[in-house]
């Protein structure tokens, strides 16, 4: 049987877990997100909420990198300007 998580990365969906406390389980936000489940990449740790700013670039960049990725691969983009991050 195929989890909800595989079956989301099946439809080429990709999930980002953020966690904000000093005693999350890294296990445990990493099994939330899709491959390739590496930090600051699809899963991002925050001591606090405090810190919670700091993770705003990266996890914005790789959410626009998803969505960049998914609309190139199906041509399906529909703004002729759209550049590709770094």
């Amino acid at each position: 049987m195929v989890s909800e998580l595989e079956a989301l990365r099946l439809a080429g969906i990709s999930v980002f877990a953020v966690a904000m406390s000093s005693r999350v389980d890294e296990r445990l936000v990493l099994s939330i997100s899709t491959l390739p489940q590496l930090i600051s990449r699809n899963y991002f740790l925050s001591a606090s909420v405090a810190n919670l700013n700091s993770l705003s670039v990266p996890l914005a960049t790789q959410v626009s990198r998803a969505v960049l990725s998914a609309c190139f691969e199906k041509s399906n983009c529909k703004s002729a300007g759209t550049r590709a991050i770094k």
